[in-house]
């Protein structure tokens, strides 16, 4: 994304904000020179913090910047940042504009998008029926029985639909996709792996729970907390923190269980009120 620096250098100026004034308890006035210079990018959490101070939401100030600097590269990385933040009314939106703008060609993008459409209709329209035939359409874009090497979208969408079954209470077929998404995931490593792959470990954790098997469970968390550790990312992390809590308190191991919870909520608290969730 280029041009961030310009449009904040523009709604500093037409809101009559010196650059000490925004700066203030913000950043150094250094900082924000360099940012409106696009010599650096601000992070997730000044931007909010600047934005705010210039009564202007990141929402707007992303959907105004990126129809400066019009790709569709852009587009789908601003759909990342969304769902990373479950920001899903923000995705369908985004949704509504690239259809509308972009002529989208190949199978792999169309993929991607399908992916953001079938979680919100699974989380605004609460259509779990028509997210999870959203989800298997965009899997059967590129994926085929027998496929010898998966794509990290290939395998987070075989996740993705086999938690939809489980929450259709299908765990027959849920449990086929999620252990195909993470024997996949384990046995071709790979430490380019976009982050979100973790919720195959999470969701396959969330069936073993369901089956009534907590060593199991218990074992799918520790690896989506390993992987996580070797991917040095902090996403879905208090999650799976999370629910090592509630596997832990259903094997009636309470005080670990009260150990882990106060844990997960510190996590959700740091990464609400700093920068850690700038991941």
């Amino acid at each position: 994304m280029t041009g961030i620096g310009s449009f904040l250098k523009r709604m500093r100026i037409e809101k009559n904000y010196t650059v000490e004034m925004l700066a203030q308890g913000i950043c150094s006035t250094d900082e924000l020179l360099r940012m409106e210079a696009n010599q650096e990018l601000p992070t997730t959490y000044v931007l909010t913090r600047l934005c705010e101070r210039l009564s202007i939401s990141p929402r707007d100030f992303y959907m105004k910047e990126l129809s400066i600097h019009d790709s569709l590269t852009n587009w789908l990385a601003l759909l990342t940042y969304y769902f990373r933040q479950n920001k899903y009314s923000a995705i369908a939106d985004v949704l509504i504009y690239v259809r509308e703008t972009f002529q989208v060609e190949t199978p792999e993008v169309m993929q991607q998008l399908l992916f953001y459409e079938a979680h919100c209709e699974r989380e605004l329209a609460h259509d779990l029926n028509k997210s999870v035939e959203i989800f298997q359409k965009s899997l059967n874009l590129t994926y085929y029985k027998g496929k010898q090497w998966l794509t990290e979208w290939e395998i987070l969408l075989l996740s993705e639909v086999g938690f939809a079954y489980l929450e259709q209470h299908q765990p027959a077929k849920a449990s086929y996709f999620l252990e195909k998404s993470v024997t996949t995931l384990l046995g071709q490593p790979s430490y380019h792996y976009r982050m979100e792959c973790v919720r195959a470990f999470y969701f396959m954790s969330q069936y073993f729970m369901y089956v009534d098997d907590l060593e199991r469970a218990l074992h799918l968390v520790h690896q989506g907390i390993t992987w996580n550790r070797k991917k040095k990312s902090a996403y879905l992390f208090a999650e799976l923190l999370e629910m090592k809590a509630i596997i832990l308190s259903e094997m009636k191991d309470i005080d670990a269980a009260a150990d882990w919870l106060e844990k997960a909520n510190t996590l959700k608290w740091l990464y609400r009120s700093t920068e850690c969730y700038d991941y």
